[in-house]
């Protein structure tokens, strides 16, 4: 049966051994890193004396490493200072247990005695030695501390139809020409994922009885204190007098029907101010957008920021 130290020793060589899979040997010990059975061997070999010297030059080489390198940020709360930590009390218990086994006194044998008997003989014997019941030493707890419990934080990328609000600012038809503005205004409502990110917006130039005569991209970005911008438009509407201005605000690249607003919808005209229509979701008019810009290609609005 293994005694104390024995079985501390191997529970110590356990944690060298993980410690190495974490990089104990090139953390900086300012020490010689052995092979497992070497340290049983030495911290359980027959001269106590020896082993204790070892056991202390050991402890000494991990404490100076955790007071020191192992609070650092790089070691500090990692996997490789927990099971250094783990090393410096297995190490601090081994040495209680060395220093009880080298406390016990010698065996004690007891002086002869000789009595003469009754009739001249001579007897002699050893007195018997009481022994004192045994100390035991229980080992220090080892107190097994869990490892840090990363938490990857869950990313809201959510949108609705809230987060955008549109507004004519100025839209008439001029010498055949659409021109006009529209202000872009992010609600106490839009998600901040999106801030700092292009989002994009679409208006078709549709005739009144619904065919499309031109199909636009435009790009918005907005930020925490930029939160409005105005997009300026002046675009060839092949002569017509009265058209439908139709925009759209969504995420192009991974929610193409992730609308950030209600599709907005005014008629202008030569001679009549711009007419808001009211808003509806972004149905079949994305389709038609989409289906517009494949068709006529991408075409970038100059873009003012406010």
């Amino acid at each position: 049966m293994a005694s104390a130290i024995e079985t501390a020793a191997n529970r110590l060589g356990t944690n060298l051994e993980t410690a190495k899979k974490y990089g104990l040997e090139t953390a900086g010990i300012n020490r010689r890193i052995l092979p497992y059975n070497a340290y049983v061997h030495e911290l359980s070999q027959p001269r106590k004396n020896i082993a204790l010297i070892f056991a202390e030059g050991e402890l000494n080489a991990y404490q100076t490493w955790f007071d020191t390198i192992g609070n650092t940020k790089q070691f500090y709360q990692y996997t490789l200072w927990h099971e250094i930590n783990q090393i410096i009390r297995e190490l601090k218990a081994i040495i209680v247990l060395l220093e009880d086994a080298l406390s016990v006194p010698e065996p004690v044998t007891p002086d002869p005695i000789t009595i003469t008997g009754q009739y001249g003989g001579e007897f002699t014997f050893l007195e018997p030695v009481i022994e004192p019941d045994p100390v035991i030493v229980e080992p220090e707890p080892v107190i097994v501390e869990p490892e840090p419990v990363i938490i990857t934080p869950t990313i809201d990328d959510s949108i609705n139809t809230n987060m955008v609000t549109q507004q004519v600012i100025n839209f008439n038809i001029v010498n055949g020409r659409a021109v006009g503005s529209i202000k872009f205004l992010a609600t106490n409502n839009f998600n901040p994922y999106y801030y700092n990110k292009e989002i994009i917006n679409i208006v078709q130039f549709k005739t009144p009885n619904g065919s499309i005569l031109l199909t636009k991209q435009n790009r918005l970005r907005f930020t925490s204190t930029e939160r409005d911008e105005v997009i300026n438009y002046n675009e060839n509407i092949q002569e017509n007098t009265r058209i439908t201005v139709e925009s759209f605000v969504w995420e192009w690249m991974d929610k193409p029907a992730g609308a950030f607003s209600n599709m907005y919808s005014v008629n202008i005209s030569e001679t009549e101010s711009p007419k808001p229509i009211a808003s509806g979701f972004m149905g079949a008019g994305v389709v038609g957008a989409i289906a517009g810009l494949v068709l006529l290609g991408f075409i970038v609005d100059s873009k003012v920021g406010k």
